[in-house]
């Protein structure tokens, strides 16, 4: 538990740092494997500090549907239509095949939110079915950024050293 003398500003800057860089490092490996659709979850991405009573911890926030680019889906169940509807019609190269389609489905009365909606129900068959290959970015992010844990391990040897320094210089005033 920490004294309430005992300040841990280096250990707060070293964690917001480690934030920081976690945020860009998972960044970089979404977009390294061709995960951003939308740019939605990107955008989501951020982090805070809470300290807790015996010390800080990082808070990652992200979009709840991370987890399923992360860890991937097992087949077997049908996922949300709607989400991935969304997702059709912000894909560049599913959007360039149905505008291909579509002039030859617009002589058969299919517009192209048809098509959109017939794409995302296949789309959904598909990941039932064959489930999604995880990606594991959270953990290669978190493989990137292993050498900052010594960061965080210095910053609390500064703030102990110096709460030492000032308890000492404090007991030898009395």
């Amino acid at each position: 538990m920490f004294n309430k003398d005992f300040k841990t500003g280096n250990l707060k800057k070293a964690f917001q740092k480690y934030g920081e860089e976690f945020i860009r490092q998972l960044i970089k490996e979404l977009l390294s494997k061709d995960k951003k659709a939308t740019g939605q979850l990107i955008k989501s991405l951020s982090f805070d500090i809470q300290q807790a009573v015996d010390g800080y911890f990082l808070n990652i926030r992200a979009n709840d549907y991370l987890k399923y680019v992360d860890q991937g889906r097992k087949p077997g169940k049908m996922p949300p239509v709607d989400k991935i509807k969304q997702w059709v019609t912000t894909k560049p190269s599913i959007a360039r095949a149905i505008t291909k389609h579509s002039k030859a489905m617009s002589k058969h009365g299919k517009s192209i939110k048809d098509l959109n909606n017939q794409a995302a129900w296949a789309i959904a068959k598909g990941i039932k079915k064959h489930g999604i290959k995880p990606s594991y970015v959270i953990q290669n992010t978190l493989l990137r950024i292993e050498k900052m844990k010594m960061d965080l391990g210095r910053a609390v040897a500064l703030d102990l050293n110096e709460f030492i320094y000032q308890t000492l210089k404090e007991f030898q005033r009395k």
